[in-house]
């Protein structure tokens, strides 16, 4: 539509040929640089979406909560807040979609009058060669090229705004998958299983790293019933291709059954110290050991499957309680109803059947549920990270009981925010700037009068 017309024009008068040559050395730069500054205006407009959509979300849930607390004038204010932010990138977008229109439109303006006078300049003067034929079938092509330049040009610049919501696809595809130790072989694997599971595993190694099958291999063992020590020897770690390190060379061991507590200032790394035992992130240096066995040399779906995990914000999946606390249907009616009595939510337990959401519950209602899910599956390495950080100190300290009551039979890592829950654990972690700085008893970093010691005065 675009190539065609300007052939045309070019053969039937060859001299509008440099014309067009500059006029596109001009166009293209022009619509390169305007199509990136499209670009970076839908990303911000992009980003202040979820803002907008999440606030509204946000206003409709907690409309009891803000009333009763009588927040209005402070959701008023960030409601203005994050719509100016989305209006001025939307604004922002307009405005530039019409200037640009107005130039483009300019452009194809500027090839249509210098097409019609070179037709004039080759009717006219006797020295140029032509055939008024190919003159006029030359300047009515050309004329229609506004008709098919400007709206073409302006399509680019849609497609480019377009292009930016397939970022996340593109970064999720330049994700490098788990590399399988296909070549080697575990302690616990025979010559021929081992050649079955490289032989089977060959062409899923890309899928394998994303889900968690439920007959996977396992390389640790889960029948002692005592939990697994965790090892690190001087593990470094830093996100993507930032200088700076989030945990620097950190060394501790933990012994089978222990309960551990992590604490420290917001950014400390306690978190991420978390997210390396999950394979969350790789690290840059050191070794890390999980029962005795290099984490390195275990799968992504070995470690994920063995081990339970509880996050500040628990999970919970708008199904029936039976399918929340047992996913995969691995455990009896009976099982799942002790399991629910034990964590104090009898009123659950007579009705398997029942729907939940989100919604419906309290963030109370949800950790039990999450430290339910956990108790039934009896894993041997038992992760928090901050459960307690959104509830009240009562439901706080139920939470410790259950701890000390139910998980008897595995190790614990408990990233602390109440410093009352983990003072009768074995062992305090104290992080601060990606470092270790304490480690012990809790009566013993007390005496020691350190970090440790000046938080629990300042929480009094």
């Amino acid at each position: 539509m675009i190539i065609g017309p300007f052939l045309c024009v070019c053969f039937a008068l060859p001299i509008f040929i440099p014309i067009l040559v500059i006029v596109l050395a001009i166009f293209i730069p022009f619509q390169k640089r305007a199509c990136m500054a499209i670009i970076r205006i839908e990303r911000i407009l992009k980003s202040s979406k979820p803002m907008l959509f999440n606030h509204l979300k946000e206003s409709i849930e907690g409309i009891q909560y803000i009333t009763a607390y009588q927040l209005q004038q402070d959701m008023y204010h960030k409601g203005y807040k994050v719509m100016d932010a989305y209006a001025t990138a939307f604004f922002l977008k307009e405005s530039l979609f019409t200037w640009f229109t107005s130039r483009v439109y300019g452009f194809g303006l500027l090839i249509t009058t210098s097409i019609f006078i070179c037709g004039l300049i080759a009717r006219n003067i006797s020295f140029l060669p032509s055939e008024s034929i190919l003159i006029a079938l030359g300047t009515m092509t050309g004329l229609s090229n506004i008709y098919y330049f400007a709206p073409y040009s302006l399509l680019l610049g849609e497609l480019a705004c377009a292009m930016v919501y397939t970022e996340p696809f593109q970064h999720f595809i330049g994700i490098e998958s788990e590399k399988h130790l296909l070549g080697e072989q575990t302690e616990s694997e025979s010559p021929l299983s081992r050649k079955q599971t490289v032989s089977s595993n060959i062409p899923l190694q890309k899928e394998d790293s994303m889900q968690v099958p439920l007959d996977s291999p396992r390389l640790l063992d889960q029948s002692t019933g005592k939990g697994w020590s965790i090892k690190f020897e001087d593990v470094c770690m830093k996100y993507g291709n930032q200088e700076t390190h989030v945990l620097n060379g950190i060394s501790f061991d933990i012994s089978s059954g222990q309960k551990i507590a992590i604490v420290g200032r917001t950014g400390s790394g306690k978190s991420t110290i978390l997210s390396l035992i999950m394979k969350l992130y790789p690290i840059t240096g050191g070794k890390i050991f999980v029962d005795g066995k290099d984490l390195s040399r275990c799968t992504i779906s070995q470690i994920r499957s063995s081990i339970a995990i509880i996050p500040q914000m628990p999970v919970i999946f708008r199904n029936t309680i039976r399918n929340n606390v047992d996913p995969y249907k691995l455990y009896t009616d009976k099982e799942i109803v002790d399991t629910l009595q034990l964590v104090h939510l009898e009123k659950f337990a007579g009705n398997l059947n029942a729907i939940i959401s989100d919604t419906g519950l309290s963030i109370g209602e949800k950790q039990l549920l999450c430290f339910a899910r956990a108790l039934l599956k009896k894993s041997p390495l038992l992760l928090l990270d901050e459960p307690t950080a959104s509830l009240d100190i009562d439901t706080a300290h139920l939470m410790r009981d259950l701890i000390y009551k139910c998980f008897n039979h595995c190790t614990i890592i408990f990233v602390a925010h109440h410093l009352s829950l983990v003072m009768n654990f074995h062992k305090i972690m104290v992080m601060d700037k990606g470092s270790l700085v304490e480690f012990g008893a809790p009566s013993v970093l007390l005496q020691q009068k350190g970090i440790f010691y000046s938080m629990v005065q300042s929480t009094g």
